[in-house]
């Protein structure tokens, strides 16, 4: 399933993807994967496409950085609160400079004249999504 949303940028997201084994042996999850990505890039005019995938999941986390996806950001304890997630992401034709994938500085990096208010309240919506 997928659907168009919008946080920073309009972008795609990709939820509740799951095959039966069997269908693995024939790429199902690939062509699906791509048919979205079409429709979130040429109906819907998104930036980019995201989904979260379980950190056990190596093989998944590796068939879509074949896909040209990269691992945007670690969502800690994101599943049943107990296993971590990494957010996936990857650029659509509209992101020409692919800025959509470059990660969040963690809020440890930033020097303290750089954390005000503002920033504080920016980096907490970046670290809620």
């Amino acid at each position: 399933m997928g659907k168009t949303q919008k946080h920073d940028y309009w972008h795609g997201q990709i939820f509740g993807l799951a095959l039966a084994p069997e269908y693995h042996i024939i790429q199902f999850a690939k062509n699906l994967a791509n048919h979205l990505e079409d429709i979130f890039d040429h109906t819907d005019a998104a930036f980019y496409v995201d989904l979260i995938l379980r950190a056990s999941h190596s093989w998944k986390i590796k068939m879509f950085e074949e896909l040209g996806y990269v691992i945007y950001k670690r969502k800690e304890k994101f599943f049943e609160g107990k296993e971590d997630g990494f957010k996936m992401r990857k650029p659509l034709s509209r992101d020409k400079e692919k800025k959509t994938i470059i990660p969040p500085r963690p809020k440890s990096s930033y020097a303290p004249d750089e954390l005000g208010t503002a920033n504080d309240d920016a980096l907490r919506k970046y670290d809620e999504y």
